[in-house]
């Protein structure tokens, strides 16, 4: 016996049977040769490519596979019969058809399908809601603030030593305030029960003035006249008279502690939100700027939002000379949030006329006509005896007034203006006991007065 052949590729060598050669012979056959075209149709598409040649290279690939799958089969031993055969080379070649033809359905979607889907889907029928945001019922002041109070507190044992950590800092801030600098505190959660104990530790020998920049009420003038009503306080026997303008006012009260031995040695004014929507107009930040460059008042502020450092320019930073302070207390702003009505849904803050920022901000884009018309409605609410928010003025009195004050010339004009009024909800109409319409503001006694002030002074 001779020496048996050595292995090829790690299999006994078989000799070839008419079998094999016969699925050897077919596989090579349906191989395309490499000089010869592509047999299948091309077709170009939008942007130039040839879709036909992923049609040839899973010919290609397929046929491959083929003759792979056929020399493993024979190399390992196994024998079918021809029929067998014959099913599972008509078996790859459906699957590979159906691989094609899902591989080129992909590939015309965006030709064929899509943009008939979308007109189909644009002509069904869709059905919306009737519901609005207007028709959701609003908590009342009182329900909310119990729910407040109601609330659990959270991580109770961790905001007590943050809390701790900042009142270890309490002297050092009392000696910047000494040596002429302000104080700005800074962080995440509410700084008003700090700030306040602060001062109720090292600032009690000294007059104190406390300023609510979260009330939506607050304007210049207020805050102004709450300053001039302390010093004249402090020197009841002078009869100081500061004036009635915020500017006379400001001018005043930089001249009374100017002067060479005033009653009052030092003023300290605690501004909480020093960044809320009512101290954030320019000629507002300025007149505290003035304020809090004289050394005898001492400023103490707290800002929540992150874009606040952008309200002062050059000039005014200058002038506040503030230390920042990193204050993070994690603490629920519930006083804070518990005035904006418009974003929490409560009833009776002029929640469905945008607030009064939205009010504000209409009418800076109106005439001076259209103004007036709309500072008429709010003296005549405000002159209302009636304590009802939403008590108003009738539809005839108000334009008989408009035309008093030369507003309007006829009820056309004054019918279009109230209309703009209307699309934007800053008035509303109803019907009273006898039938006459009632014009009305949807906004607290308080915002009416704030917006009242702030629009005859720019008359």
């Amino acid at each position: 016996m001779g020496t048996p052949k050595k292995a090829l590729f790690g299999f006994q060598s078989k000799k070839s049977t008419p079998s094999f050669q016969r699925r050897l012979d077919l596989a090579r056959k349906e191989e395309p040769e490499d000089d010869d075209p592509p047999k299948t149709p091309t077709k170009k598409g939008r942007k130039g490519e040839v879709q036909g040649i992923d049609v040839v290279n899973a010919d290609r690939s397929h046929s491959r596979r083929r003759t792979r799958r056929v020399i493993q089969k024979t190399l390992e031993g196994e024998s079918s019969s021809d029929e067998d055969e014959e099913s599972d080379l008509e078996q790859e070649e459906q699957e590979d058809d159906d691989a094609i033809v899902e591989h080129t359905n992909i590939k015309s979607a965006p030709h064929g399908s899509g943009y008939e889907s979308y007109f189909s889907t644009l002509q069904s029928k869709t059905t919306t809601s009737n519901n609005t945001l207007s028709q959701m019922p609003q908590m009342e002041h009182a329900t909310y603030l119990k729910t407040l109070a109601s609330l659990p507190v959270d991580h109770p044992d961790e905001r007590a030593n943050l809390l701790s950590l900042h009142k270890e800092l309490f002297a050092q801030w009392a000696f910047e305030l000494s040596v002429g600098f302000n104080l700005l505190l800074y962080g995440y959660g509410s700084k008003r029960n700090l700030l306040t104990e602060f001062v109720r530790e090292h600032c009690s020998e000294r007059p104190v003035l406390v300023v609510n920049g979260f009330s939506p009420s607050l304007t210049l003038r207020g805050m102004l006249e709450s300053i001039a009503g302390a010093l004249e306080a402090s020197a009841p026997d002078a009869k100081l008279h500061f004036g009635n303008q915020p500017a006379d006012i400001l001018t005043n009260i930089v001249s009374f502690l100017s002067s060479p031995d005033p009653p009052l040695d030092d003023l300290v004014l605690l501004i909480h939100n020093i960044d809320g929507e009512t101290l954030r107009p320019d000629k507002v930040q300025t007149a505290i700027s003035l304020l809090a460059e004289h050394p005898r008042i001492h400023l103490i502020a707290s800002i929540d939002h992150v874009n606040a450092p952008l309200l002062w320019d050059a000039a005014k930073s200058e002038k506040l000379r503030f230390i920042w302070h990193d204050a993070t207390t994690f603490e629920p702003l519930k006083v804070e949030t518990s005035f904006d009505a418009n974003v929490l849904g409560v009833a009776g803050s002029g929640a469905r006329a945008g607030g009064l920022r939205g009010i504000k901000y209409v009418l800076s884009s109106l005439t001076s006509n259209a103004r007036g018309i709309y500072l008429q409605l709010l003296l005549a609410q405000l002159a209302s005896d009636s304590e009802s928010d939403t008590d108003g003025i009738p539809y005839r009195t108000l334009y008989d007034n408009c035309v008093t004050e030369f507003l309007v010339s006829n009820e056309l004009t004054f019918r279009t203006q109230l209309r703009e009024f209307y699309d934007h909800n800053m008035v509303v109409s109803r019907k009273d006991q006898g039938g006459l319409e009632v014009l009305s503001v949807p906004l607290a006694k308080g915002e009416i007065e704030t917006l009242v002030v702030e629009m005859q002074e720019e008359e």
